[in-house]
């Protein structure tokens, strides 16, 4: 049976500023247990009590760097890109080598649409603290976007060597060598990952993919797991869903295939942005709907 085509979900994003705002304050030796509350404050939501607080600081102390991209991190929190930019770069203008400030105006510049300009952000933040394995990943990423799989794959190691559990640079490198061919490898990177990140549906079904893709005998029937571990965390989760259905397929079974693909079918009722699985599914059943038809007057008859 010719299977129907596989669909990759996507997993590679830059980690934002507000995932490290405790990190960005914690980098910094000696900080004001205020700012650390501000920071807490921020990951809450509170974004005017982090403003306000962050302005008092400053009252009394106009250059303290770490109050002004504390009030960038608030405004980034609060949608306002632009305005946190304008807080990062005077928390420059006070210590042009606070490396945290360059990341988190990089993750603003991203947000803005400005990649030329983020990357050299993340560049200068990693030049002002080598191991600083978030700003590496996010190179990596950038790298990617930009088709510099290279690079991109330098980043990911990078920062692996500087944090062995950080699971997303496994990620990466997975996503690289899935799409240059290199199913073998992709896979071991997969896996690593899941091994330090269990839960994350999308990564199954990367893997599931590399498994089908790979060539092994035992292929198919790894990738189903990985497919069906992914419908477990999250049953509305299409992607896994179609994915089982290919899976099943390319093993022949016609029926099981069917039974997902419906449910495909079902699932993306009204979300046109699902408008390509629904018609890989309408072509299976075109082939097949012959086939699945006898399949169930047999067994009603049985």
């Amino acid at each position: 049976m010719k299977r129907p085509p596989m669909h990759r979900s996507s997993t590679l994003l830059l980690v934002s500023a507000l995932v490290v705002a405790l990190l960005a304050g914690g980098c910094s030796k000696g900080l004001d247990p205020r700012v650390q509350e501000g920071y807490d404050l921020v990951v809450a939501g509170k974004v005017d009590e982090a403003i306000a607080l962050a302005n008092a600081l400053l009252a009394d102390d106009p250059n303290q760097k770490e109050a002004r991209n504390l009030i960038g991190l608030a405004l980034y929190k609060a949608g306002d890109a632009e305005g946190s930019v304008q807080q990062y770069q005077q928390a420059i203008e006070i210590d042009p080598d606070y490396p945290e400030a360059h990341f988190n105006l990089g993750n603003s510049y991203q947000i803005l649409g400005r990649a030329e300009e983020a990357e050299a952000e993340f560049l200068l933040a990693v030049k002002n603290q080598k191991k600083f394995v978030l700003a590496h990943y996010n190179l990596g990423v950038i790298y990617q976007n930009s088709g510099r799989d290279d690079q991109a794959l330098t980043s990911f190691r990078t920062c692996v060597e500087y944090d062995p559990q950080f699971y997303l640079a496994f990620i990466g490198m997975g996503d690289i060598l899935y799409r240059t061919g290199d199913f073998e490898n992709s896979i071991a990177n997969l896996q690593r990952a899941l091994e330090l990140s269990p839960t994350q549906k999308e990564l199954r079904v990367v893997l599931g993919n590399a498994l089908l893709q790979s060539g092994r005998a035992d292929g198919p029937v790894a990738a189903e797991g990985e497919f069906r571990a992914a419908v477990g965390i999250d049953p509305m989760y299409i992607d896994a869903v179609y994915n089982l259905g290919v899976a099943l397929a390319s093993q022949n079974r016609t029926n099981e295939a069917a039974e997902q693909f419906r449910r495909v079918l079902e699932l993306a009722e009204g979300n046109p942005a699902k408008g390509g699985l629904v018609s890989h599914v309408n072509k299976f059943f075109e082939t097949y709907g012959e086939e699945l038809r006898e399949g169930d007057s047999e067994a009603a008859s049985g």
